[in-house]
């Protein structure tokens, strides 16, 4: 199941839907770390069992075959994300109920117990609860659809993520095949910062997979949905090698 999380989070987006990302590393490995020490509960739907993970650990994201444990966080009030791991059959990924002002701590609690990755779903709407989650955040990515509104509205988020000194980059999403506003759009993104090269197009196929919890990964894995959200979590995952270069290189 290649990164189900980001595949997710993309089919709510409006310009001020933040997606962010905390990546829990190693420093002494240069890795990600991998416990076998699961000490933080985890929410599970109701009136599914708990399935104990191979050797006792999480599991998420996959990458050329190597599997990331990952954990998702619903800090939207509406519960989007909840509502739609609540219907999932599937183990992973995980789900963390927190709150805001806990959630630095909750972070901590999650990469003690072997998470690699945590991906935070925002409110809909620019508040301080945006900020509260990008503070948090490794690595933030602001989908954005091609449209007039939306592209004068995102600077309001670039405001914040700039201000907290966060890497981020767009994604233009629910885009229309050929558009010519969806070029115009990307290029006027970049002005502001890096854009994914990979566009996500508005097709059934990614509503149609949220009515029993799963992804365009799972219910057409061969798809072009499914290849967008491979080709956009290898963006993310270069995006977030970088910044950790450069933070790196910073320090020393």
């Amino acid at each position: 199941m290649f990164s189900c999380l980001l595949v997710f989070v993309l089919l709510f987006i409006s310009c001020f839907r933040v997606f962010c990302i905390s990546s829990f590393r190693d420093s002494t490995k240069g890795g990600f770390r991998a416990s076998t020490n699961e000490s933080y509960r985890l929410r599970q739907p109701e009136g599914r069992k708990r399935k104990d993970h191979p050797h006792g650990q999480p599991r998420g994201c996959r990458r050329a075959g190597r599997q990331w444990p990952a954990v998702l966080i619903d800090s939207d009030p509406q519960g989007s994300l909840a509502a739609w791991w609540n219907v999932r059959e599937g183990e992973v990924p995980a789900l963390a109920p927190t709150t805001l002002a806990e959630l630095p701590v909750k972070l901590k609690a999650l990469e003690q117990a072997g998470y690699a990755f945590a991906f935070v779903d925002t409110p809909p709407a620019i508040t301080e609860a945006i900020r509260a989650v990008v503070k948090t955040a490794d690595f933030v990515l602001i989908p954005v659809k091609p449209s007039p509104h939306d592209l004068r509205s995102v600077g309001s988020t670039v405001e914040i993520v700039q201000q907290e000194g966060k890497p981020f980059a767009f994604a233009v999403t629910q885009a229309k095949a050929n558009a010519l506003l969806t070029v115009q759009a990307m290029a006027a993104l970049s002005a502001h910062g890096r854009v994914a090269p990979t566009v996500m197009h508005d097709r059934v196929d990614y509503a149609a997979s949220m009515t029993d919890g799963r992804t365009v990964q799972e219910t057409d894995p061969r798809g072009r949905s499914a290849a967008e959200v491979a080709d956009l979590w290898e963006f993310v995952l270069e995006r977030l090698h970088e910044s950790t270069k450069t933070r790196k290189a910073e320090v020393a």
